[in-house]
């Protein structure tokens, strides 16, 4: 039973895929042409083909949108159509550009299905026996790595590369270049079969970690009280995260199955978990939420200190848990503040009542007519927002992109290359003099 025990832990892990996607995330600076996201002034001007989806996250305003004629866009958060007075911006056209140039030590290039929302951002790149895969019929670049990076094998669009025959093909590179060498004119990959030594312990993602570069990743806030931001994470996060130094005997699977025995106890799909070995020694456990964040991470996470605390950890041991929803907290002062009313509205009776403050004598002046020509009204118009002008015709961009063959069509836009005026979409304005 051991030996299979043993097996399984270092199949599990030496058998993750890896898999580069291009990072095409609206949020992120880099990837519009001057370096900075557009303002509700500007008008956002989509290449002619997107390749991958591009995730537009958080609350995004735009005077325009020109949407591209074949391609994936994903809407999580509120889009805003139309100019802000108060942005302190000028009128333009804002070119995102669907860059295929990319750093490894970009956490949002890549993909595995072993990753999960408590996956930290310094182990979503390729680790100690991961398959990297770069896809077939995809246009890719990449900076190679500055510090050496182990892995298991390397596959580019369906080829299998050995570390002598992938540093051939790196030098051999034509114009359209996909690999980009370090500052030191190294690859910094090393391709080794075997993964982890002792899996009963557990590895780190790599023995030289990379610097993650974080100003590539978009963060949303938080929606909880005292967020916090586990080891390896670019963006605060709710949920909980416990962290300790690992000792002799200490042994991953059975350490697992203690919080996955917890985490079973709440009979919750919401909640996910990752265990990982971070800064040399320690050990890390992340409990958060996929969806609506409810608490529950936070105290998957103390329960788990409590079994810690009883033998799985005899040295310092560090925890973190966020408080709870924010939308728990609202609802908790508007409570504190309706009880206050009501305290004030009963003080203030008795207080009329004990002093008998004599009660006011209400005139109502003569109620005007309320006609077109009447100026005299009670009641002022309320004037209704500017119309907004969509477009989905695309204007001439000076922005070219090289499309490749195969890329996936989520949308074709039939409006895309109409050099006919523009569709405009006008609300007319509703007249209330009439109310």
């Amino acid at each position: 039973m051991r030996v299979l025990i043993v097996s399984a832990v270092f199949a599990l892990a030496s058998s993750a895929k890896v898999t580069w996607q291009p990072n095409t995330n609206f949020n992120i600076p880099s990837n519009f042409a001057d370096g900075k996201l557009p303002c509700s002034k500007e008008t956002v001007i989509f290449p002619e083909t997107i390749q991958g989806s591009v995730r537009i996250q958080g609350d995004t305003a735009a005077q325009e949108f020109i949407l591209p004629e074949t391609g994936d866009i994903m809407l999580d958060g509120t889009l805003f159509i139309g100019a802000n007075d108060k942005d302190q911006c000028s009128e333009g056209n804002k070119y995102f550009i669907d860059k295929t140039v990319s750093s490894w030590a970009d956490p949002d290039v890549w993909s595995s299905p072993l990753y999960n929302e408590a996956t930290p951002d310094a182990e979503r790149v390729p680790c100690i026996g991961d398959t990297v895969a770069f896809p077939v019929n995809t246009t890719f670049a990449i900076k190679l790595p500055e510090l050496t990076q182990t892995v298991k094998k390397v596959i580019v669009s369906g080829v299998k590369y050995t570390l002598y025959s992938l540093v051939r093909h790196i030098m051999q590179q034509d114009d359209s270049q996909q690999f980009y060498v370090n500052s030191n004119r190294g690859i910094g990959i090393r391709i080794k079969e075997d993964g982890c030594r002792s899996p009963i312990k557990g590895c780190p993602c790599q023995e030289y970690p990379l610097k993650i570069e974080c100003d590539l990743k978009f963060c949303p806030v938080p929606q909880c009280l005292y967020p916090i931001k586990p080891i390896g994470f670019c963006c605060k996060i709710c949920g909980g995260a416990i962290s300790f130094e690992r000792e002799q005997n200490f042994n991953l699977m059975e350490f697992k199955d203690v919080v996955e025995r917890v985490v079973a106890s709440y009979n919750d799909d919401n909640i996910v978990y990752h265990i990982g070995i971070v800064e040399g020694n320690k050990v890390q456990l992340v409990v958060t939420e996929k969806y609506e964040y409810k608490g529950q991470s936070a105290m998957v996470a103390h329960d788990v200190n409590g079994q810690i605390l009883k033998g799985w950890s005899s040295g310092v041991q560090s925890v973190s848990l966020s408080g709870g929803p924010l939308s728990d907290a609202n609802y908790g002062l508007k409570i504190a503040f309706s009880m206050l009313f009501v305290v004030i509205s009963v003080f203030g009776v008795l207080y009329a009542y004990y002093y008998k403050i004599p009660t006011p004598r209400l005139h109502l002046p003569t109620m005007p007519s309320f006609g077109r020509g009447s100026t005299a009204g009670l009641l002022s118009r309320f004037d209704r927002r500017t119309e907004s002008i969509v477009s989905l015709t695309r204007r001439d961009s000076t922005v070219t992109v090289a499309s490749s063959a195969g890329v996936g069509t989520a949308f074709r836009n039939p409006l895309y290359s109409l050099k006919r005026g523009r569709v405009e979409v006008v609300e007319s304005e509703v007249d209330n003099d009439n109310m």
